[in-house]
């Protein structure tokens, strides 16, 4: 076993699947070649007919790429037919994958699957409960489905005929409580009998993979806090009106038995639940008493909303997590601003979630775009493909639409409601006021008239040339340092995003920050477009992006950029002139250019840099209003495909050991 690399797995050993100790009648062994799924993460087993049609293998193949890349791992046996083709989907996603046999691991069957028998060690793992050398024999296949199952939150049923093995797996979910989805097939085809019948009797309806994330759970970030042990309290920062509350209900109402809300502005009393004494039992028996509703011990989340109004319960989170009894999610407006002093902040019983408005892709998915069109669209960012041109064309509408309605999701439930422009902007400019609202009601003394002054010239700031945001055009005498504190706030606030300049575009960027030279964008461009540009929107949908068009698309990107969890940087000196996003990506820096004209091939500065020889770069790009092209080393991209642009990938292990054997 030690030459095939095959470990043995124990049902006592700590390597042993959790979701396997679940049930009865599970393998006292395990054999595995590369590694076992992690029972932490959400899995999705993807079964179906071994002569499957071309629409069949495509399907299988498509769900486990895009499954894959949203980080669900894929379980399936390796079988000819949709077993083969989910695998493929998974590597070529860049994901997990793992198969399992019903015959030894040493054994590759059938052999027209050698190849991603050879790929998957690599990317997850082949397992059994035969020990190596045991041949494939027909009574193992049905045993080996229930370990498939089981090892899977979800079990898709791509296609399958009326008598189907693939229905015996089914049946294995069903029994262990697992969800079932199953792919929609033509009336009279024999290879959609079994799935139609599964959809007649009550499976969910797989007609996209957002169906399928939206069943395994609603956020990515949520659903890994959920499975954590020992896991702290989730404080969910961002600006108001982005959604918080919303998200966090849906996440309760699919997870928890018990769900628990306190809002400290609209529960009047609220605040005396965490008076006196800050002990776990104490609060939790005011909890109760307060909302007279019941609190299971694991089954039981509290929504702690608001929580900026109740600088105590802040406090108080270190005690309820150390108890242990119940999950806790903290959300509020401004909890990056200090506007009631918290007595002691729950170091170390805290983890911390940034939440920005709606992306671009999620924009479109609310639009009604679908699947077929992002994998279209992703296929050609990575082979750098041009677009189909009416794809292309509507793309480029439905990118200007996103910057005037932004993503806030309110605002963009009235636009997919509605489609009036003018509700759009009402609703755009009630959410400002509410923001100078809250600068009144959060912020102290002379600090409210900076802050406001500040917040009201974002957008005719952005729109000189430069785009640098220059204090003297608020206050003549006014002093960085007297206004530091102020930029501050709307930073920590959500509401705005600095972009600082560095002072040579090379790793670590934090490092070569000049912070007293910076852009300053707002936090939703659809807000920027609502703020004081007068009729902007009108001229933005007729096509018209030469008007203020730089000063908008890099506001739009300052947003993606920063809410795919990146740093926002520039770089500008007279020597090689601006570029737009300097980036650090892992230990790269990627240098970006948005340009809004037709001549986005002239950039001098880009060039400029990229010839310095001590200067060392990832990549180069240009987003524009063209299609997808490449010249040299540098990228074209459309504006609409910023939502490819993404963080590399880091190792999920990092093992370092020093050799001491020479001491």
């Amino acid at each position: 076993m030690e030459k095939e690399k095959i470990f043995c797995c124990s049902k006592t050993g700590k390597a042993y699947p959790d979701k396997l100790r679940c049930f009865e009648d599970m393998p006292e062994y395990l054999y595995v070649k590369g590694k076992l799924p992690d029972s932490r993460k959400k899995s999705v087993a993807i079964v179906g007919a071994r002569r499957c049609s071309s629409y069949g293998s495509s399907q299988a193949y498509y769900f486990a790429k895009e499954l894959s890349r949203f980080g669900i791992q894929i379980i399936s046996g390796m079988a000819r037919g949709v077993d083969g083709w989910a695998h493929r989907g998974a590597l070529d996603g860049g994901g997990e994958t793992f198969a399992v046999l019903g015959n030894g691991v040493d054994i590759c069957y059938p052999r027209q699957n050698m190849d991603i028998y050879r790929r998957i060690p690599f990317r997850g793992g082949v397992l059994s409960e035969y020990e190596p050398q045991t041949p494939a024999l027909p009574y193992h296949f049905p045993r080996r489905n229930r370990l498939i199952s089981a090892l899977a939150d979800l079990v898709l049923v791509i296609e399958a005929g009326k008598k189907s093995g693939s229905l015996i797996t089914v049946n294995f979910a069903l029994e262990q409580g697992k969800t079932v989805y199953a792919l929609p097939g033509r009336l009279g085809d024999t290879l959609s009998e079994g799935c139609n019948n599964l959809i007649f009797e009550g499976a969910g309806i797989a007609n996209s993979v957002d169906i399928i994330l939206d069943e395994l759970q609603i956020s990515e970030k949520l659903k890994l806090w959920r499975t954590q042990k020992n896991k702290k309290a989730l404080c969910i920062i961002g600006a108001r009106q982005i959604g918080k509350t919303t998200i966090i209900r849906e996440f309760a109402k699919q997870e928890y038995e018990n769900f628990i809300e306190i809002n400290f502005i609209l529960d009047k009393g609220a605040e005396k639940i965490f008076e006196d004494k800050l002990d776990a039992d104490t609060i939790i028996e005011n909890l109760t008493a307060f909302k007279m509703q019941k609190m299971e011990p694991g089954k039981t989340l509290v929504f702690l909303d608001e929580i900026q109004e109740c600088p105590n319960a802040r406090c108080a989170i270190k005690f309820l997590v150390e108890d242990g009894r119940f999950d806790y999610i903290e959300s509020g407006s401004l909890l990056g601003v200090r506007y009631k002093e918290v007595p002691s902040y729950a170091v170390g019983f805290e983890e911390i979630v940034s939440m920005y408005p709606m992306n671009f892709r999620e924009f479109l998915r609310a639009n009604g775009v679908q699947d077929t069109t992002f994998t279209t669209l992703q296929f050609c960012y990575e082979n750098h493909n041009e677009v189909p041109t009416v794809m292309h064309e509507t793309l480029l509408k439905l990118f200007a639409t996103y910057i005037v309605v932004g993503g806030m999701p309110d605002v963009v439930q009235t636009y997919v409601d509605t489609h009036d422009i003018g509700k759009v902007v009402r609703l755009q400019r009630n959410i400002l006021e509410l923001y100078r609202q809250d600068i009144s009601k959060y912020s102290e003394g002379a600090e409210k008239v900076r802050i406001k002054a500040i917040f009201d010239s974002i957008a005719s700031q952005l729109d000189d040339k430069n785009r640098r945001f220059i204090l003297n055009r608020i206050d003549e005498n006014g002093r960085m340092n007297r206004y530091e504190n102020s930029f501050m706030w709307l930073s920590d606030a959500g509401v705005a995003l600095p972009s600082y300049n560095v002072t040579e575009p090379q790793a670590p960027l934090q490092l070569n920050e000049k912070r007293n030279l910076f852009k300053l964008f707002m936090g939703d461009t659809g807000l920027l477009c609502a703020s004081c540009m007068e009729n902007i929107q009108f001229e933005l949908l007729q096509g018209n992006m030469d008007v203020n068009m730089g000063s908008i698309l890099e506001n739009v990107f300052a947003q993606s950029i920063k809410s795919g969890g990146f740093s926002l940087n520039y770089f500008e000196s007279k020597k090689y002139g601006e570029l737009d996003f300097v980036i650090q990506n892992g230990l790269k820096i990627d240098l970006l250019e948005i340009k809004s004209g037709n001549d986005y091939q002239k950039h001098s500065a880009l060039n400029k840099v990229s010839a310095v020889e001590n200067w060392k770069f990832g990549r180069k790009i240009v987003f524009c209003k063209g299609n997808v092209e490449q010249k040299e080393e540098i990228e074209y991209f459309p504006w609409y495909m910023v939502m490819f642009y993404q963080r590399e990938k880091e190792p999920e292990h990092y093992i370092y050991e020093v050799d001491l054997s020479g001491l």
